[in-house]
């Protein structure tokens, strides 16, 4: 029965392709319009909303009328339930332990799983979309023409996209809605701009393997996109880009040479791909030296990357919450709490993850689903027989393959402009000898859902148009503008409003209860109210030590004495640059010298903070701070040379200084971190030969040019005059005469040379060396300087 049906199939497809009449110019165009126009206006603000928009159109205008197996619906259903569970009251589920405290600080959060049910809706609303693109792109039944015209016009979309990328970016300028890392692309995440540029490319080269058997001039047409598009993901600098490209390219010739039977285009096709190989080792630069080669080895490369450590910290953050998640868009508000092996200042929006995000925000089962719903789209792929543009379909499947396997350790699949073009790749993979059963159902569904997204798509548009902060992640932003605008001009009232406003949609964000903070200990002068707002922002980002740190430096306007609590959490959050960020302290509280005696009691116990506080110091406590220090590391661990030479530095600037000269003369390791300033002291006072002796043996000899005697001295001699910037002749001039004994003749060579611009370093040393050698100590002192920049 089932060959029945594929013969049946097959035979419809080839009668309909017989007549151009049959062909749906429009509804291919319009399917691969939407696909394309996606990621072009995907990192714009008003992006989602055109999107949901001309899909409810698409929807709406010729709704699909064919029905997927049940297998799959009962994917889309599952997934579907688990994501409106996180509206479903929160008392039902076990209550994790970090939303327990939230509530303890007085974090209202809405009586629903989700902690921000508003994010929640608009992220439910982009995943709908997206199941109703993959449905609707599914259930096309395409003809051999109309598929190879799909493929063709979605290869040329992205070329174009490829091509004003470039040129863009050489010119240094971008498209206005663009939000890109390095001005490259559509996307702010490069990742993301490679994955979708390296489906192209790896399109591009099937159009050219498919064209070679009519013609091998449109053949090459077609393959010398490929430069450009290999130069393009040069550009956005993404290793991963790079790898799905080559990699993709080469599991697809490797399919396509054991399906077919044209070797020769195949030869041409791998050729092309090891050309450009080549032409990336040549001139990858900067992308290239990402991938360390030769460095390291290929294991500790990948073990040492750090987003093993964020995936681990959000698998732990998965495991201490519910079952079914925390919820769509909540992910980057909860993480902070659970950054322990990625622990960082920079908030982390995401695991880096398609897999792990989906886990933790709507648990294992919608894990699980994504993957059987994988299972029964990836069956109806085969097969991949003769007469189905099998080349083009079998690209398109590989392309899907490393899109998915991309999602391991980057989110391409949760952004909708890289997801809508992949979804239309599988669409194209698909056999059409499998039957798609009619169903009655699915107009008026799919209607319905596309009057639903062009109403919220409209409504998207006309909230950004006119500045009307609807609830959720638009209307978020909106309020968070407004209420930092207002508190940096100081309507103080007005930014306590706005906050208070931004919490009742998104309740975890911490910066709308720093500012609410702030403004209510600087106008209301409230203090209780203020702490407890600060205290919520500190909990709600955990990794960060600037904000104890801004709270306390707004506190020092209003009460003094109130900053050393959320100042010991920074210097504990700061780690490694907490001496740095002390420092910052004490410029601070430089007014307020009633609070100095606590701030010292901060930096007890670490050196590096005590040499800050020695930084602010003068006279007779200066002299006390530091003999502090100097007691301290003859009775417990010695200090670093880092330590030494700070110490040093200031000493001379504000010290001591006889006291320091018998230091740097009694204790050799103090010498290393003061010979510079003892060596000038001692020049100061014209004793140069003192000042020569005591800096040379710190300073490191140059690698110096092979000697080669292939010239006599007079013949060097003539050279040299002939052209006195030719540092190579005037070094073998140099050591010919050193040879011959003509010390006085070296040296003014050398000398003659060092007045050349940009002459090499090592002529100074040699100056140096050879004066100190005929006693000319002045000289040799000022050479040495020349050559040691520590000296100046």
């Amino acid at each position: 029965m089932n060959r029945m049906i594929a013969s049946s199939a097959a035979n419809d497809s080839n009668t309909r392709q017989r007549s151009g009449k049959d062909v749906r110019w429009g509804s291919v165009a319009a399917l691969v319009g939407f696909t394309l126009l996606c990621p072009f206006v995907g990192s714009a603000h008003w992006g989602p909303g055109v999107s949901l928009l001309c899909l409810g159109a698409l929807l709406w205008t010729s709704p699909p009328d064919r029905s997927l197996p049940v297998s799959f619906n009962c994917m889309l259903i599952v997934l579907l339930a688990l994501a409106f569970m996180a509206f479903l009251p929160f008392s039902w589920f076990k209550v994790p332990t970090w939303r327990v405290e939230m509530i303890r600080l007085g974090i209202r959060t809405p009586n629903t799983l989700s902690p921000q049910p508003y994010l929640t809706s608009d992220g439910l609303v982009m995943l709908m979309a997206g199941m109703a693109w993959l449905y609707y792109a599914c259930v096309q039944r395409w003809t051999n023409v109309e598929h190879r015209l799909a493929v063709r016009l979605f290869s040329v979309g992205l070329l174009l996209m490829v091509l004003l990328a470039v040129i863009l970016h050489l010119k240094h300028r971008s498209v206005p809605f663009w939000t890109s890392e390095r001005n490259f692309g559509p996307f702010p995440n490069r990742n993301n701009t490679a994955n979708l540029f390296a489906l192209g490319g790896l399109m591009l080269m099937a159009c050219s393997y498919d064209a070679a058997r009519y013609s091998k001039l449109k053949a090459a047409l077609w393959l010398c996109s490929a430069p450009l598009v290999l130069l393009a993901l040069t550009l956005s600098y993404s290793k991963s880009g790079i790898l799905i490209f080559f990699l993709a390219a080469a599991v697809w010739l490797a399919l396509m040479a054991a399906s077919v039977r044209d070797k020769q285009a195949l030869g041409l096709g791998a050729s092309a791909v090891l050309i450009l190989v080549a032409v990336f080792l040549l001139y990858g630069g900067e992308v290239l030296e990402r991938f360390n080669l030769g460095k390291q080895s290929v294991v500790k490369l990948v073990t040492q990357d750090s987003r093993w450590a964020l995936h681990r910290d959000a698998l732990a953050m998965g495991a201490a919450s519910p079952w079914c998640g925390i919820g769509i868009g909540n992910f980057g508000d909860v993480f902070p709490q659970f950054r322990q092996a990625s622990f960082s200042e920079k908030r982390a929006p995401h695991p880096d993850s398609d897999w792990i995000w989906l886990r933790a925000e709507m648990g294992w089962l919608a894990v699980a689903a994504v993957m059987a719903g994988c299972v029964v789209m990836g069956r109806r792929i085969a097969p991949l027989r003769q007469g189905t543009n099998q080349r083009l379909r079998s690209a398109a499947a590989v392309g899907i393959l490393f899109f998915a396997l991309h999602g391991v350790v980057n989110v391409s699949g949760h952004t909708f402009g890289t997801a809508i073009p992949a979804i239309f790749l599988l669409s194209l993979s698909l056999s059409p000898a499998r039957e798609i059963a009619p169903a009655r159902w699915t107009a008026p569904v799919f209607r319905l859902a596309g009057l639903t997204f062009a109403i919220l798509g409209a409504a998207w548009i006309i909230a950004l148009v006119q500045k009307r902060p609807l609830p959720g992640v638009i209307g978020a932003a909106m309020l968070k503008e407004a209420a930092e605008s207002s508190y940096q001009s100081s309507r103080f009232k007005k930014a306590i409003t706005l906050s208070t406003r931004l919490m009742a949609i998104a309740p975890l964000d911490w910066e709308a209860y720093y500012i609410r903070g702030s403004a209510t200990a600087l106008s209301a002068g409230h203090l209780p109210s203020a702490l407890a707002d600060f205290a919520r922002a500190r909990l709600l980002f955990a990794n960060s030590w600037r904000v104890p740190f801004y709270e306390g430096a707004c506190l020092l306007r209003v009460q003094p004495d109130a900053v050393l609590e959320p100042w010991r959490e920074a210097l504990n959050r700061a780690g490694s640059q907490s001496a740095d960020v002390f420092s910052q302290m004490l410029r601070l509280v430089v007014n307020h010298p009633e609070i100095l005696p606590e701030m010292k009691s901060l930096a007890q116990g670490d050196r590096d903070r005590e040499i800050a506080i020695l930084a602010f110091a003068s006279g007779a406590e200066f002299r006390q701070e530091l003999a502090k220090l100097l007691a301290a590391e003859s009775e417990s661990k010695p200090m670093s040379h880092a330590q030494r030479e700070a110490i040093t530095s200031l000493w001379i600037q504000k010290g001591d200084t006889e006291l320091l000269v018998e230091v740097l003369k009694q204790k050799a390791e103090w010498r290393t971190a003061g010979w510079g300033w003892l060596a000038g002291l001692h020049a100061s006072a014209k004793q140069y030969e003192q000042a020569y002796n005591f800096a040379k043996p710190f300073i490191s000899s140059p690698a110096l040019p092979p000697a080669k005697k292939d010239s006599s001295l007079p013949e060097l001699q003539r050279q040299f005059l002939l052209d006195r910037t030719n540092f190579a002749t005037g070094y073998r001039l140099y050591e010919a005469q050193r040879a011959a004994a003509q010390n006085r003749e070296a040296l003014n060579t050398l000398r003659k040379l060092t007045v050349v611009p940009d002459c090499p370093g090592y002529f100074h040393f040699l100056e140096a060396e050879l004066a100190a050698t005929m006693l000319e100590w002045e000289q040799a002192w000022a050479a040495l300087k020349r050559y040691e920049p520590r000296l100046n």
